[in-house]
């Protein structure tokens, strides 16, 4: 297995499209039997989801970057414009699993509001509660619960697929 780990800002949807469509990495393979999409498969779009500042960061208007200054880099600079609610919705949206973190430092009303947006956000989801992290890798390994025709219908995919073409 390869377990590919973002940062908090990333795009689940670049990392997705790697799997199916890059093309500056096809130019420069040559050779389309090298691609990604030709030797491995992506199997789960995972996103863990703080339990206790979910709520909280989900009705923020604030960019990623005043709030977050550590982790990012020039070639972030983009992502860290956007506010922090919508980089939220975007990997909520587009997860095939959850990991709903810190659920022992949530309250219980606060919990059950966390668990009550990330639902509505993404009602497929698979939404595991933990703490530190921990949580059973058959949860996230070996899953086959990403579908492309679904991850197609995400708003943030087709907007970013078509830039990536158009970029071409």
């Amino acid at each position: 297995y390869v377990l590919i780990e973002s940062t908090g800002i990333a795009e689940p949807q670049q990392v997705a499209e790697s799997f199916c469509v890059d093309p500056e990495t096809e130019e420069l393979a040559g050779n389309d039997e090298d691609m990604l999409w030709n030797c491995a498969r992506l199997d789960t779009c995972v996103t863990v989801v703080d339990a206790v500042n979910f709520p909280k960061y989900l009705s923020s208007l604030k960019r990623f970057k005043d709030v977050f200054q550590d982790g990012l880099d020039d070639a972030e600079e983009e992502e860290g414009d956007k506010s922090i609610s919508e980089l939220m919705v975007e990997q909520v949206e587009f997860a095939n699993v959850i990991l709903l973190n810190k659920v022992d430092l949530a309250s219980h009303s606060n919990l059950q509001s966390t668990k009550k947006l990330i639902k509505t956000l993404n009602p497929k989801a698979v939404v595991i509660s933990g703490s530190y992290g921990k949580i059973d890798l058959e949860h996230i390994l070996n899953t086959r619960l990403f579908n492309m025709e679904d991850a197609s219908e995400s708003p943030g995919w087709l907007v970013s697929l078509k830039d990536g073409i158009n970029a071409a």
